[in-house]
């Protein structure tokens, strides 16, 4: 009847088969399988189509977001559940198309659109309760909490502490797994919840003060000795925990975001025993437990501070590892071993060199010495290439003039034979394999180098070549050239040619019967002298 659902579009992945039902007379959209059972229900829905992860997305409508269900189990299509949505901003109602990379595109008003991804609400408020920590000693006054953290703008992560001496844990908290978690492999084996009341009472002493358990971003970075910097960048924040002394000790974070951002939390540390500095002043000072907690958090940053200082000293060794060392000391660490470090190379790089200095001053001056000086700096693919390897073949010379120039050879003549209008081998006269090519090799790099590249690296060859060499360095730029792209670490240019004759064109085929210029390795039609320029 009018009213009967009609099949409006398919996707397929797999062995999954979904339908996409319409009421004709407009009634509301299904997603069913082809044995009727129902995926999702989704009204005014226009398209659909299966993500290469397995998910289902639907269009439902012009200018909504795109729709998504995953099955609840692998490979099932019962039971599925709904995902985030997709943005689709400027989606018109029509259709949908996966690229083949992955990309979901849709159709527009001006053409079609790509979905910048899904479309997620961050909760703005969160907590973490931390399982039980043990000092091994009774009493014991925890000191400060080390946080490495991201905390975009309008983001916040409060700590707070809760202690116990008591082995037994009356009344835990119930246990529950977090959004996002793997399984817990030995669930009985776990530390023990915070007590459920000492919790709450925590919790409505936080709402009482809402600036209790505030971080403090360290100026100086984390507070381990030496420490590189953090490759993602998250940086170091602490507080000192305010609990009265106990054996054991409950971390509880809260954490709030603004809706778009939310604060990202990788690593934990915690000292225990807190600083001493306490046991050093008069006793009457800390005889009670309120002037000693406040005595042992006025004194903390002071504490902190000479703590830090005595750890760099007794681990000042590590000055000596390239990867650790601050970056201002790798000048003062290079000059130990008779180096002068170049600004202009990347941080990395200038820490590579000084680990390899020692390696690198047995092999200086040879070829592999130079490579791996390249390769430090360079990012990417060159070869040194020896002209000696580019000189060709001794032989017969094939097509020479009425006057035949000597065989190519090696410091000594030879004989040649004229057939032929064209030459193959040879050398110019006055010239022989030998001056042409010793003692000199050229640098072919893969790219088009800038100009403090380009002197970075003129310097490196100027200084560590053998002093007896002629070096010169050849730009091959970003695509393949005629005689410029490297083949099996060699150019593709061989050898230079014989002496030629004059050429006409129109009469003379060039690559043919005639040859113009000579070759020289790497050199560049446009930018090179023409007659150091083999066409043909």
């Amino acid at each position: 009847g009018g009213g009967a659902a009609r099949p409006l579009r398919v996707a397929t992945r797999g062995a999954v088969v979904l339908v996409l039902w319409t009421g004709r007379a407009g009634g509301p959209a299904v997603v069913a399988d082809p044995d009727g059972h129902v995926v999702a229900r989704v009204p005014g829905a226009t398209d659909l189509e299966l993500a290469a992860d397995g998910t289902l997305v639907v269009a439902a409508g012009p200018g909504q977001d795109l729709r998504r269900f995953g099955p609840a189990g692998a490979g099932a299509t019962r039971g599925w559940v709904e995902l985030p949505p997709l943005a689709a901003p400027g989606f018109d109602g029509g259709a949908l198309a996966l690229a083949p990379g992955g990309r979901l595109a849709f159709t527009t008003h001006s053409g079609y659109g790509w979905t910048p991804g899904v479309r997620a609400d961050h909760a703005t408020v969160g907590e973490v309760v931390g399982y039980r920590l043990d000092a091994g000693a009774y009493r014991t006054r925890w000191g400060r909490v080390f946080v490495d953290a991201c905390l975009p703008p309008g983001t916040t992560v409060r700590v707070h502490t809760l202690t116990s001496d008591d082995d037994e844990v009356p009344g835990p908290v119930a246990w529950y797994p977090a959004d996002r978690t793997g399984p817990v492999r030995a669930p009985e084996l776990t530390p023990s919840l915070p007590p459920a009341t000492d919790l709450a009472d925590l919790r409505r002493r936080v709402e009482a003060d809402p600036a209790a358990g505030r971080l403090f971003l360290r100026p100086s970075g984390p507070e381990r000795a030496w420490a590189p910097p953090d490759p993602d960048g998250l940086a170091t924040y602490e507080t000192p925990v305010t609990a009265p002394p106990g054996r054991y000790l409950w971390l509880v974070l809260q954490l709030t975001g603004n809706g778009q951002a939310t604060p990202r939390v990788r690593e934990i540390r915690v000292e225990r025993p807190g600083h001493r500095l306490a046991t050093a002043m008069p006793r009457a000072w800390s005889a009670r437990e309120s002037d000693a907690a406040f005595l042992q958090r006025f004194l903390a940053p002071a504490e902190g501070l000479l703590h830090e200082l005595d750890e760099r000293a007794a681990l000042r060794a590590l000055l000596l590892d390239p990867g650790i060392a601050p970056r201002d000391l790798l000048p003062w660490l290079a000059g130990l071993i008779g180096l002068v470090l170049d600004a202009r190379w990347p941080e990395p790089a200038r820490r590579e060199l000084l680990r390899q200095a020692y390696d690198l001053y047995r092999i200086r001056g040879t070829q592999a010495g130079l490579e791996r000086l390249l390769g430090l700096y360079l990012t990417v693919p060159f070869a040194v290439v020896e002209s000696w390897r580019l000189r060709g073949l001794a032989g017969a010379v094939l097509g020479a003039p009425p006057a035949p120039p000597p065989a190519p050879a090696v410091g000594g003549p030879g004989a040649a034979g004229a057939l032929g209008r064209f030459a193959v081998g040879g050398v110019r006269p006055g010239e022989d394999g030998y001056t042409v090519t010793a003692h000199r090799f050229v640098v072919l790099v893969c790219a088009e180098l800038s100009d403090e590249q380009r002197d970075v690296v003129e310097g490196l060859l100027s200084r560590h070549k053998p002093a007896h060499t002629l070096v010169e360095l050849c730009e091959l730029g970003l695509g393949m050239r005629v005689g410029r792209h490297l083949h099996l670490g060699l150019s593709s240019v061989v050898g230079p040619g014989a002496g030629w004759a004059g050429t006409v064109v129109g009469q003379v085929l060039v690559g043919a019967d005639g040859v113009l210029g000579l070759p020289s390795a790497g050199s560049r039609v446009g930018t090179a002298p023409a007659e150091a320029v083999r066409v043909g």
